[in-house]
């Protein structure tokens, strides 16, 4: 039922809860007090990576709110800049590089799709198509995927990871804090059948999302135009999509395409990394996007499958179970 991965992270976090609570509404009021008044456009930026990207009127709406303009003072790379001195690029423009590779990603399925739903030798039921509802939900996981960062990105995680009892020095608060982040990344593992817990940065990507202030944002019908189901279905969408699960509540095979060893985050971190740093490439990025398909998986294909997709199948029961992949033309 839509909303009980809300419940259970609220549960299992109630102060972290609340803290996320008091500071995404202090960081979206300016939007949620102005959406009668601010009609945002659509907006074209001109992005080092991917070139010209489309942003909807939406996307161009939660930018421009503190939540997502405090990722302007996040470093990507955190202190490598120290030997890279052209390393100084920021989460806001990662942000928006992988809507890009999201959409680029997505035309390219779509493609696929047709084409095998047209091929008369295709034997099965169609591939599914990629609506406008999955467009919105992707594009929008893609904004959200990597607002836990806090300074330096990856550089402050160790600050931030958990140890269950208190350590000398260490206050009631922070304790609490630290258990309660721990309890989140249970309940994600779990809920989502994860192979390893979650990243912190994950996971308060997560409480951001389930955070009141997000909530009443895509409840208000003046923000969210695209939605066709509760505000906290997408929400559980969304979360799928950073945790990168294909089971469990919101899950589908498309959430993959946001955080999976071949996903939008990845091929955009790895041009941008390489393209401020001053290094070369090791593969051909439009190549592989051009190729990825989307696969119908069963015992009859997949001899060498890990245990969870053995158990996805199963679980289906001979209705059709779906996975992002990589045409062999591609491979190389």
């Amino acid at each position: 039922m839509a909303g009980e991965l809300r419940k259970a992270i609220r549960a299992a976090a109630p102060e972290v809860s609340v803290t996320f609570d008091a500071l995404c509404a202090q960081w979206l009021a300016p939007l949620a007090e102005g959406l009668d008044e601010v009609r945002p456009r659509p907006k074209q930026v001109n992005d080092a990576v991917w070139g010209t990207v489309e942003l909807f009127p939406w996307e161009v709406a939660l930018l421009d709110t503190p939540l997502f303009q405090r990722m302007r003072g996040v470093r990507q790379l955190g202190l490598a800049y120290l030997v890279f001195p052209g390393a100084v690029h920021d989460r806001l423009e990662h942000l928006i590089g992988v809507v890009a590779a999201v959409e680029t990603m997505m035309q390219s399925l779509s493609r696929q799709i047709e084409r095998r739903n047209g091929d008369d030798e295709h034997k099965g039921p169609p591939l599914p198509a990629i609506t406008s509802r999955h467009r919105y939900r992707l594009r929008l996981a893609a904004m959200f995927h990597d607002l836990g960062h806090g300074p330096f990105s990856h550089a402050i995680e160790p600050v931030l990871e958990v140890s269950s009892p208190l350590g000398e020095g260490q206050s009631v608060a922070e304790g609490t804090w630290r258990g309660e982040i721990a309890e989140v990344r249970s309940v994600l593992k779990r809920t989502y059948g994860l192979n390893s817990i979650p990243a912190v940065s994950e996971v308060i990507s997560v409480m951001m999302i389930m955070s009141s202030g997000v909530t009443e944002l895509l409840r208000d019908h003046r923000f969210a135009t695209r939605l066709e189901a509760p505000p906290t279905a997408l929400q559980e969408e969304l979360v799928a999509c950073v945790v990168g699960a294909v089971n469990g509540p919101g899950a589908d095979h498309l959430s993959a395409l946001i955080s999976s060893q071949l996903d939008a985050d990845r091929m955009d971190y790895l041009s941008r990394d390489a393209h401020h740093a001053g290094l070369p490439m090791g593969f051909d990025t439009a190549r592989l996007l051009s190729r990825m398909e989307v696969l119908e998986l069963h015992d009859d294909n997949t001899p060498g499958a890990d245990s969870a997709t053995r158990v996805r199948i199963a679980d289906a029961q001979g209705n059709p179970v779906y996975q992002i992949g990589i045409a062999a033309s591609g491979f190389g």
